[in-house]
């Protein structure tokens, strides 16, 4: 590029304008355009600088300096450069117009960023206020449905009391019998369905406590499928179980949840199976327990395979069918509170097999008068204070099944009358007695005396840590949720019975126990004579009846004396060999020998 070029471009871009000015600051020549800033009368050797310049009166000249974006009369932004000379200084004057342009819309962009941050900062606090109402709506929410669970819960459980009260009563009467299994039925679905809800609302209100303690997960498993095959019988269903681990496994578990799981999951696979079989399978591996629920039913539309594990959804072919949506829901957060998992795997008509892995370390094993004396008639005075009837009904019912006498009383005067004729091994205090507070008396009570064992109970589903502390710090020794946990106070009276009747030194329950331990050895062999006996000669039926009675006495002798595994595989093996009576079929025999050494490998387990 030549110098006229360079000068050009120069020009075009500063407009730059030359000012020089001798010592007494009186203009003596000028280079350039000066109308571009309002100087184009300048005159000559006339003209100081505070003439047309007055903003830089009093500026040092000697040294060379800048002056940036000043702005002249005529508005135009200028930067001003100064260069001492001999006997004066020069004033370069160049255009700023451009820079104060950019500046301005880069301050107007800042701007509009700053109000864009500012309006996000507003749009997320009222995100986060929403968010928080709607977190409170539905703690609200969840807190109502627990409430109202709770409250028909009450007397749904009264009305189950009563009725097996009533059964007792009219047990000869077979047409008044047909109407009140009617009503048991539709009072236990709906309970179902109410457990269900009140589970939901500690889920979402974060009430849900886990309690871990060691416990025998073979028994449980034996406990809900015998509670559970009369529903399967009643459906002419199949209900089967395979365990892979001994009885004599103890693992620290939430036995509450861990049952309440296992009845939704049976359940839903007895309900969802019109034909073929139910199947329960577990075992015990890499510190994790696993159970699955595999079943022949309708399974679930593989396009709806997300949705079912959302609260009160359920799968279009169940729709005609009982039920709210919850089961599954409820299983899945009750495992992940515990730190578990749980897999559906289904497809429509084909089954379904739904799979929780739990984690669950071994606990320390328990003596055998603790795992076995479940069904034993317990000695021991257990004393109810509760103001509600109903409850105190039902109380006194699910504990005069399990052989525990128990005295109730309704509120605090009537205990402390009660305290003053005798002194009960264990005390179970309902936390709100009408106008009175059950932890005010177990305060009262210990400061008088009392050194027995005491369990609060509780209705509420706002327990905290401050109040079941509060329980424990006025001397109570357990803190139990009611209704919905009457089966855990039932085996925490009888566990604590237990010990009170060990430390006393009472060996009876002990002693019959052993005893019947040395029959299994007997009633092994007497198993396989027998069977032998009915292959050589399967037609003939005096070679059927006495495997028949046998078993059956096996049956009913296991469950009285607290063995579970061995009770259910003697029922299951009875009702193979009522098929056979009336089939004569070969296929079944062969499930009577195959019924017959597994009931055997279970009362080996025990010998000795």
């Amino acid at each position: 590029m030549s110098n006229e070029h360079e000068s050009a471009w120069l020009q075009s871009l500063y407009n730059p304008l030359f000012l020089y000015f001798d010592d007494t600051l009186v203009l003596h020549e000028v280079t350039g355009d000066g109308s571009f800033y309002g100087l184009s009368e300048l005159k000559i050797k006339a003209d100081k600088l505070v003439d047309f310049l007055p903003e830089l009166v009093g500026i040092d000249t000697c040294k060379p300096s800048v002056i940036p974006l000043i702005t002249l009369s005529n508005a135009a932004a200028v930067n001003i450069h100064i260069k001492p000379q001999e006997n004066g200084f020069c004033l370069l004057i160049t255009d700023a117009n451009a820079s104060v342009a950019e500046m301005q819309a880069l301050q107007q962009q800042t701007h509009v960023e700053k109000l864009k941050i500012a309006e996000s900062q507003q749009l997320q606090q009222k995100i986060e206020i929403l968010n928080e109402e709607l977190v409170q709506a539905s703690r609200a929410k969840s807190l109502f449905i627990s409430g109202m669970s709770h409250e028909f819960r009450t007397p749904i459980m009264g009305m189950l009391g009563n009725i097996a009260w009533v059964e007792k009563q009219l047990s000869h009467d077979k047409s008044s019998m047909q109407k009140l299994n009617a009503i048991e039925t539709n009072a236990t679905y709906l309970l179902g369905l109410v457990d269900n809800l009140l589970q939901h609302g500690k889920l979402s209100s974060k009430q849900l406590k886990i309690t871990r303690v060691g416990v025998y997960p073979k028994h449980i498993l034996h406990s809900v499928l015998e509670t559970m095959l009369p529903l399967a019988e009643k459906r002419s269903i199949l209900l089967a179980h395979e365990i892979k681990f001994p009885r004599t496994l103890n693992l620290l578990i939430d036995e509450y949840h861990l049952r309440r799981i296992l009845y939704n999951l049976l359940g839903n696979a007895i309900k969802f199976t019109d034909v073929g079989s139910v199947l329960l399978s577990a075992e015990y591996k890499d510190s994790h327990l696993h159970i699955s629920v595999q079943d022949t039913g309708i399974g679930i539309p593989a396009d709806e395979m997300e949705k079912i594990l959302l609260p009160f959804t359920r799968a279009s072919n169940v729709v005609h069918r009982r039920g709210i949506g919850l089961g599954l829901s409820y299983a899945n957060e009750i495992i992940k509170a515990m730190g578990g998992d749980l897999k559906v795997e289904s497809q429509s008509d084909s089954g379904t097999v739904v799979t929780l892995i739990l984690p669950a370390t071994k606990a320390l094993e328990q003596v055998a008068s603790e795992k076995h004396s479940g069904t034993q008639n317990i000695t021991g005075q257990v004393v109810l204070i509760e103001d509600s009837t109903e409850i105190a009904s039902l109380y006194s019912y699910y504990f005069h099944e399990m052989g525990i006498d128990l005295t109730t009383v309704s509120n605090a005067a009537d205990l402390h009358a009660l305290l003053r004729k005798f002194t009960p091994d264990i005390l179970l205090v309902d936390h709100i007695l009408g106008e009175e507070n059950g932890i005010d008396l177990v305060e009262e009570i210990r400061v008088n005396g009392f050194d027995g064992y005491v369990a609060l109970l509780t209705a509420s589903i706002d327990v905290d840590q401050r109040l079941e502390n509060k329980a424990i710090n006025a001397g109570c020794d357990e803190f139990i949720q009611k209704p919905a946990e009457v089966e855990r106070l039932v085996e925490t009276v009888k566990s604590q019975l237990h010990r009170i009747k060990n430390a006393s030194g009472d060996r009876g329950t002990q002693a019959l126990i052993s005893a019947y331990l040395k029959t299994f050895t007997e009633k092994c062999a007497s198993l396989i004579s027998k069977l032998e006996h009915l292959k050589q000669s399967p037609d003939h039926p005096d070679n059927l009846k006495p495997l028949k009675i046998l078993v059956h006495k096996i049956s009913g002798s296991a469950g009285s004396y607290g063995f579970p595994d061995i009770s259910i595989g003697s029922i299951e093996l009875e009702r193979v060999i009522d098929r056979y009576e009336k089939t004569n079929d070969r296929q079944t025999l062969k499930e009577i020998e195959a019924g017959c050494y597994h009931l055997v490998r279970e009362l080996e387990q025990y010998i000795d």
